[in-house]
């Protein structure tokens, strides 16, 4: 938005100074051309003061507020970039492993794999020694 701004204050600026040129057009006609036109933006800069003078203050600001803007935004980036790093460095290395994993177990069975989570189950009961739970897991053959 600032952006904006500050190329419609110089657009501002520029019809101000051709609208300068059509209205004093007339004034030193006498002079040589080269001359003539200096001496036309020099009666424009003297008539138009007050507008140009605040159309070069407000274009001051905005400079300064686009400046901060900018660096704000540069350090706001660059913390989100330090914080995505941070997380990946972080993040535990089971997660990036496992993903592949699962993926890999779900298209294991048409090649001729099949994996069965019920030896997990009967090996999660606590009470039994690890013997008497692979004696009571079902046949996988069977069924």
């Amino acid at each position: 938005m600032t952006e904006w701004r500050l190329n419609r204050l110089a657009r501002i600026e520029m019809g101000i100074y051709a609208a300068g040129h059509l209205q004093f057009a007339n004034l030193f006609a006498d002079q040589d051309p080269n001359v003539r036109d200096l001496l036309i933006d020099n009666h424009i800069l003297q008539a138009y003061s007050r507008q140009l003078k605040d159309l070069s203050l407000q274009e001051t600001r905005l400079r300064r507020y686009f400046a901060k803007d900018e660096e704000r935004y540069l350090a706001l980036q660059k913390t989100r970039l330090e914080q995505a790093e941070e997380r990946e460095a972080n993040a535990p290395a089971t997660s990036v492993h496992a993903a592949p994993l699962r993926t890999a177990t779900a298209d294991a069975k048409p090649i001729g794999f099949e994996f069965s989570s019920a030896p997990s189950s009967v090996a999660l009961d606590k009470n039994l020694p690890l013997e008497a739970s692979r004696q009571k897991q079902p046949d996988p053959k069977a069924a």
